[in-house]
């Protein structure tokens, strides 16, 4: 039988996981995350797992055809209805998993679907992470992000679709002395005057030549694809969620042109930012009816605490290489 477990992620927040919950599938995308320990006082939420009562609940479907359908920030479009006190929400089937079912009330959240699925559970865990940082202040950005070993704060990296934000991610992190922070998305704010930065984590993408070593990851496309579990154990680094922000980079890399950073003013930073900070599928519905907050992108705000403002361009690989830096993969 499997035990409970809690995942904690950071300061932020604490959710008991029950036994028919799959720790280890959660684990492999929030890394450092799960522990076996449970104190249910302790936790801000308690998830559960039902697959019994996803044909009856089926059948009530026709009765939510009034309800509008909600985006949630990274998951299935949703339609929801309160009854007696519960929201009871229908994810529809998409190209990651099939429809299921969440009511929620308070702290309880149970997942109704015709088979276990750790995506799902993986998706809330999300979106009780995003409530959080929103209700913090807190704004997304598409971004990768690595942690200096030598001070202990992020640089992030954003640009355009294809301009290299994965492949720095790597570089840095394989080759150099950082630690991952986020792959796709962070979440940036300001807290007591200070600029900040939080993880999301999402499956890692990276072209397949940079990968020295004969490692047993899905290749598709000339693109190597894992997790943040199994990046951590090809890099030999831990995932680190929270940091102070220390630079924005807007970054451009290319084969045919040598690597270059270069400072930026906080005007062309922002016009950047306006344009490239966005990523299409950030949408934020709230089908679990949490706090109904959605992101304020203030990026002035953000710029005016961050103390380097650069642009990154050209080829980072051979700028490694000229150096004779290693790595381990």
């Amino acid at each position: 039988m499997e035990k409970e477990a809690v995942f904690n992620y950071m300061d932020l927040l604490k959710v008991q996981l029950t036994s028919e919950i799959d720790a280890a599938d959660i684990e492999n995308y929030f890394p450092q995350t799960i522990s076996q320990i449970v104190i249910e006082s302790d936790s801000d939420y308690i998830i559960s797992y039902n697959v019994s009562q996803y044909e009856t609940l089926k059948k009530t479907l026709p009765s939510f055809e009034d309800q509008n359908r909600k985006f949630p920030f990274r998951s299935a479009p949703a339609i929801s209805k309160n009854v007696n006190g519960w929201i009871l929400s229908y994810f529809f089937a998409n190209r990651y998993s099939d429809d299921y079912f969440i009511a929620n009330s308070k702290d309880k959240i149970y997942i109704i679907a015709d088979k276990y699925d750790s995506n799902i559970v993986i998706r809330i865990l999300n979106e009780l992470v995003v409530r959080k940082l929103l209700e913090k202040g807190y704004f997304p950005i598409h971004a990768s992000a690595v942690v200096d070993l030598e001070d202990g704060k992020a640089d992030l990296f954003f640009g355009d679709k294809g301009s290299g934000k994965s492949t720095i991610f790597f570089e840095k992190t394989a080759h150099d002395n950082y630690l991952p922070l986020a792959n796709d998305i962070c979440f940036v704010g300001v807290e007591n005057g200070r600029a900040m930065t939080y993880s999301m984590t999402f499956d890692i993408t990276f072209h397949k030549s940079l990968l020295i070593n004969n490692k047993d990851f899905v290749i598709k496309d000339d693109k190597v694809r894992c997790n943040p579990l199994q990046f951590c154990e090809l890099i030999e680094k831990p995932w680190i969620y929270k940091s102070p922000l220390k630079s924005l980079n807007y970054t451009a890399l290319n084969l045919n042109d040598d690597f270059e950073i270069q400072r930026i003013s906080p005007e062309i930073m922002l016009d950047l930012l306006l344009k490239y900070g966005k990523d299409r599928d950030f949408m934020f519905d709230d089908t679990l009816n949490i706090n109904n907050l959605y992101p304020n992108y203030d990026y002035n705000v953000l710029i005016q605490h961050v103390p380097f403002l650069t642009s990154v361009k050209g080829n980072i690989v051979d700028n490694r290489k000229s150096k004779n830096r290693g790595g381990i993969v």
